[in-house]
């Protein structure tokens, strides 16, 4: 079986997602990433899941917002991976629950 091949464009979004995911976990955890292909397009999901889970409104609102949300120390991260998304033809979706918190991007 061969591997899912990404543009750089792509892997460094795939690295800004793990640091977004990584921040959630507060007490540890654990992280899995699953690269796909699906009808001739890439698709991964990083899943987060841990005792211990955060994930504030500031940080979901400059992720899932329409245009740019304001800049601040919490937003910064996110608003890089995001505008790298746009660039990558990334669409990306979130969901966060009690104890998992996933990523899913779509060409």
């Amino acid at each position: 079986q061969g591997g899912v091949y990404l543009t750089g464009a792509q892997s460094r979004l795939l690295l800004n997602l793990l640091v977004i995911a990584s921040s959630t976990l507060l007490k540890g955890g654990n992280i899995r990433i699953d690269v796909i292909r699906e009808n001739d397009a890439r698709a991964f999901i990083i899943e987060a899941t841990g005792p211990l889970l955060k994930w504030d409104s500031e940080c979901d609102a400059a992720l899932r917002g329409p245009g740019q949300s304001a800049l601040s120390p919490k937003t910064v991260q996110i608003l890089l991976t995001k505008a790298l998304a746009q660039e990558s033809g990334i669409s990306l979706d979130i969901e966060f629950t009690d104890g998992r918190f996933t990523i899913k991007g779509r060409e």
